[in-house]
């Protein structure tokens, strides 16, 4: 699952964004949202974020001065700027700094949902090579996870007992090979199942089952932390 920052100091934009997002039923996970540079920044140091969407015109911070200090902080984040701006100098620092593309206001809905397959295949890319540098181990713990992601019970004593390391050590490795812990990886491969599930089967299938079927016991628990995660509740998706 892709994360995606969307840093506009106009709610009414950033919603607008968001929605058009989740419509396009992309392999799109947790959708973050910042009103300022500086707020965003400390969204990107403290979370794993694989496309920014940047407005240049927001405060404290101007967007171009954020992606020059964000690059910095997460050098895999595809920085996108999205700006009323028609302004070649802003363009060309753009080019300077690595933006993948700008992409003026009004927003074509076309050309951002083309932009965003074109930077999720090229994060897929790159996934493909550090999945070739991953450690045996590390491949063998996701294979567990991914296995045993149904089981609300699942645990990671249970994940230590299967592959014979220790629990601060299995954390240590998924922190440093895929940036996540045990729970964030669990929650992201359940999240991911959930919404296939409602997107697939839509209107046949309840809420209940649907977290029953990726691992949660608790129907509002789930909906919680899916609403956290994709930005809409699962009934909204259904």
């Amino acid at each position: 699952m892709n994360n995606v920052l969307i840093i506009d100091d106009e709610e009414l934009i950033r919603q607008g964004i968001k929605k058009r997002i989740i419509s396009y039923e992309l392999n799109i996970g947790t959708i973050f949202e910042g009103s300022n540079g500086i707020q965003a920044l400390e969204l990107l140091k403290n979370n794993k974020i694989h496309i920014a969407l940047v407005d240049i015109n927001i405060p404290f911070i101007n967007g171009l001065e954020f992606i020059k200090e964000g690059i910095k902080l997460s050098r895999d984040t595809i920085f996108i700027i999205i700006s009323g701006y028609d302004n070649f100098s802003y363009a060309q620092k753009a080019i300077e700094y690595g933006v993948f593309r700008y992409i003026l206001k009004p927003i074509n809905k076309n050309q951002l949902k083309e932009t965003l397959i074109e930077a999720i295949n090229l994060l897929g890319e790159k996934a493909d090579e550090n999945d070739d540098k991953l450690n045996p181990l590390t491949k063998r713990i996701l294979t567990e996870v991914n296995n045993n992601y149904s089981n609300c019970e699942y645990s990671l004593l249970d994940l230590a007992k299967s592959v014979g390391f220790s629990e601060s050590y299995i954390s240590k490795t998924l922190k440093k090979d895929i940036g996540m812990t045990f729970n964030e990886y669990l929650t992201s491969i359940r999240i991911e199942m959930a919404k296939k599930i409602l997107m697939t089967e839509g209107k046949l299938t309840t809420v209940n089952e649907v977290a029953k079927r990726v691992g949660y016991s608790n129907q509002h628990y789930f909906s919680q932390v899916f609403k956290k995660h994709i930005g809409a509740t699962p009934s909204e998706i259904m």
